[in-house]
């Protein structure tokens, strides 16, 4: 949060959806999916704005909830938000802007995609993978699945597994799939696409 012009963390003990939908609310990021504590080596270190908010879920912002002076102690957590409208996809590692290997911004953090059975992306046929409307590059004409050779293999995350999709949904986390970040495969599965 930013308080007499400096940015500060919100560490909470108790952080819950409705102090994620204020905060998705205050940013206009649609509706709160999930509110987390941030994993110890993801932690900020700045000062501390905010502690022990407590929010009804009907607040403008994160300042008009209740809180714990910023010297309380005890509490050691920094907070997170997932907000609906702050999940984006790109492609990567490919020859230009429309083909590479899928990734999808989550939680703060890009992470790639699953494919453990390649298909190709279709016109109306049943698919997987990724709408190609989502990226506005066109009907899908390309193949989707395993990285074909040559692109480096990705690190960190791996978001979604076991995607099934119809081809009309309208972004690629609106398909069938494992629950976030659930997964039972490597990179060197990772979902590439070739756009039009």
């Amino acid at each position: 949060m930013l308080q007499r012009g400096t940015w500060g963390r919100v560490l909470d003990d108790q952080w819950d959806m409705e102090d994620a939908s204020v905060v998705c609310r205050q940013l206009r990021c649609e509706e709160a999916e999930a509110a987390y504590t941030v994993p110890r080596a993801e932690r900020g270190t700045g000062p501390v704005g905010l502690r022990g908010v407590r929010c009804a879920g009907h607040e403008a912002g994160l300042s008009l909830c209740n809180t714990s002076l910023p010297e309380a102690a005890g509490i050691v957590e920094d907070v997170g938000a997932v907000c609906r409208g702050s999940r984006q996809v790109r492609l990567v590692d490919g020859a230009g802007r429309c083909a590479g290997r899928v990734e999808i911004y989550y939680r703060g953090q890009w992470g790639t995609v699953c494919d453990d059975a390649p298909q190709c992306l279709g016109h109306g046929r049943r698919q997987r993978g990724l709408p190609p409307a989502e990226l506005r590059m066109g009907r899908g004409g390309g193949r989707l699945g395993s990285l074909w050779g040559g692109l480096p293999k990705a690190r960190g995350h791996i978001w979604l597994d076991g995607v099934n999709c119809s081809g009309a949904e309208s972004a690629l986390w609106n398909c069938s799939a494992e629950a976030w970040g659930q997964h039972d495969c490597g990179h060197k599965e990772d979902a590439g696409v070739i756009c039009s």
